[in-house]
């Protein structure tokens, strides 16, 4: 379902409202959970030909590899060549289920990552090392979590575990880590709300950190930003809080809602999604709340920016062309704004890698 700001509906997140369109917040708009099964509706990609995740990939990956155009000999007794960063992202095909993607900024080496028959993965984020990858998983059974996995999508292991149904949706999303990936924070949602909780990232210590959505850790540790309706408004924005839930202090004031803050590598900057006029676009805040700045104007959502590792560049999802998600790259400054993406399905929540060093495969 389609809303009028040009948002996909996540009927779990807007039901309050009875419309499955985000009347209260700009949440809804971003793919970033896959609706439990028995809560899914079609995804319609009009104009645009189905094609399997699997015959996607590899018709991808051999085109890359017949046109050589960045292969470099190199002889047998060299030393092994550091990887290449990635952005890995959530790739959604009407018919299909949701996997994580990988591309190199520059738009070469597509390739399938983590993928299932019969199970939605989305919402990939690189650990700080570049060595790991969170995800959150649904399974055909409204079984879901976050899971980690190495940096070639293997050796998983989960860290939550819930049950949805009809009566009582739950979904875990949103995964983010700490700046020494050791712990990772993510947001449970249910009809009544959402909470912020930690988690070990090898599993255990589970604990609350109230209510919110979409949190993000900053660089240094010491704080985390997540989404959060004040007091005295049904509309969300944007809070920093100790990593305890202590000490909330509200960085926007936004009456048609911010949403899915991600803070610079320096921690000087916090990227997000903001609304006005019922459409998104990305906005950048210092984290001590000023200097609020608005980086992409174009009609359609433009929503999940993400930093590549330098601080010199961002990554987002935006439906500008043909009103499907693909990805952009920008500059932040908002200048240079450069399609990466253009596949039948939509891409959406780019995590950039850390360049990660030899011998990463975990």
């Amino acid at each position: 379902m389609l809303c009028s700001n040009g948002s996909r509906a996540l009927t779990q997140r807007t039901s309050e409202a009875g419309t499955g369109c985000p009347v209260r917040t700009t949440l809804s708009h971003r793919m970033h959970e896959v609706t439990p099964r028995h809560n899914r509706e079609p995804t319609p990609l009009s104009g645009r030909p189905r094609l399997r995740i699997a015959v996607l990939a590899a018709t991808a990956v051999g085109s890359v590899a017949i046109a050589g155009s960045d292969a470099v000999a190199r002889s047998p007794n060299a030393p092994p060549s550091r990887p290449s960063a990635k952005i890995a992202f959530a790739y959604f095909v009407s018919g299909q289920h949701a996997s994580i993607h990988t591309i190199t900024p520059s738009g070469a080496h597509l390739a399938l990552l983590i993928g299932q028959a019969s199970v939605d993965i989305t919402e990939p984020v690189w650990s700080p090392d570049g060595r790991r990858l969170a995800f959150a998983q649904m399974t055909e059974d409204n079984v879901g979590g976050i899971f980690v996995a190495n940096a070639i999508g293997r050796r998983p292991i989960r860290l939550t575990r819930v049950q949805s149904d009809p009566r009582n949706p739950v979904l875990d999303a949103h995964p983010r880590w700490s700046a020494d990936g050791r712990r990772i924070v993510f947001h449970r949602y249910r009809t009544t709300g959402s909470t912020v909780y930690v988690v070990n990232a090898k599993g255990g210590g589970l604990r609350s950190l109230g209510d919110g959505y979409d949190p993000s850790w900053s660089p240094d540790g010491k704080r985390i930003a997540l989404a959060a309706k004040p007091p005295d408004s049904d509309t969300f924005n944007i809070y920093v809080m100790r990593p305890d839930g202590r000490n909330r202090t509200r960085l926007t004031t936004n009456p048609e809602g911010d949403s899915n803050p991600e803070w610079s590598p320096d921690g000087k900057l916090i990227a997000f999604d903001g609304t006005a006029q019922r459409d998104s676009d990305i906005y950048l805040v210092r984290a001590d709340g000023t200097s609020r700045r608005r980086l992409t104007t174009t009609s359609g959502a433009d929503v999940d920016a993400t930093w590549s590792p330098d601080g010199k560049r961002i990554v987002f999802a935006s439906r500008r062309v043909g009103g499907q998600f693909d990805l952009y790259i920008m500059k932040t400054d908002g200048s240079q704004q450069t399609r990466l993406t253009q596949l039948p399905g939509e891409e959406a929540q780019p995590s950039w890698q850390r360049r990660p060093p030899r011998n990463s495969r975990g």
